[in-house]
């Protein structure tokens, strides 16, 4: 630390400069050149007196293509009572596309469920099987986001 105020004016200048070009470089290589498998998904819940609804946001984040995605969603309640299912075939992502997927089912307001997002997908020859799960709770609105990630190195 000392080393630093000994420095001068002009020396703190390029130091801070060369810092801003390392962040710069590493976030290129990140967004770009880093091959990887990336799905980010939010999801957004709403109860309400008719029904509690869902909505789900889909998006490539990575640098690689996706083919065959689909996207199983199961709701059980507490008791592990299936309330909800339903698969979406999604079909191709390219790098940056998205898809939304929304619905709403009636269920007891603000009771206990458990949400379930299967994806399958196929990158770079590669096939994948993922899981994300939560848990309703009793709030009235969630918004979950996650990102499943695959780096190629």
């Amino acid at each position: 630390m000392r080393a630093l105020t000994n420095l001068s004016s002009k020396q703190k200048k390029r130091a801070a400069f060369l810092i801003l070009v390392i962040v710069g470089v590493s976030y290129l290589l990140y967004a770009v050149a880093i091959p990887r498998a990336e799905l980010s998904v939010t999801t957004v819940v709403h109860e309400s007196f008719s029904g509690i609804s869902l909505g789900i946001t889909v998006k490539n984040t990575g640098t690689l293509d996706m083919q065959d995605v689909g996207m199983n969603i199961t709701i059980t309640d507490s008791e592990e009572e299936v309330r909800y299912v339903e698969d979406v075939r999604i079909g191709d992502l390219g790098k940056g596309e998205k898809i939304i997927h929304s619905f709403t089912y009636t269920a007891p307001q603000v009771g206990p469920y458990n949400v379930t997002l299967r994806f399958t997908y196929t990158c770079d020859g590669r096939d994948y099987n993922e899981t994300i799960n939560h848990r309703i709770e009793d709030y009235m609105n969630f918004v979950w986001k996650d990102k499943l990630r695959d780096w190629r190195f």
